[in-house]
């Protein structure tokens, strides 16, 4: 199974992230339970500095060529 297909089945039935979701590609980083509360929020944080408009052309790029 494609790793965007796992994602989007993840997602869309709100099911737990397994520990080989790094293995599969569809996470980047383990963090460890103490840290996991404070991780979104500085990933948050990055990439509120980003423009909305790049993002947007970027993920749209990455879906097309899916």
């Amino acid at each position: 199974m494609m790793a965007s297909t796992r994602t989007k089945d993840i997602v869309m039935r709100s099911s737990g992230l397994p520990a080989k979701g790094q293995e599969w590609g569809i996470a980047t980083e383990c963090v460890p339970e103490p840290n996991w509360k404070r991780r979104p929020t500085s990933w948050w944080d990055e990439l509120r500095t980003f423009s909305p408009l790049a993002q947007r052309t970027a993920r749209n790029f990455l879906n097309d060529t899916e």
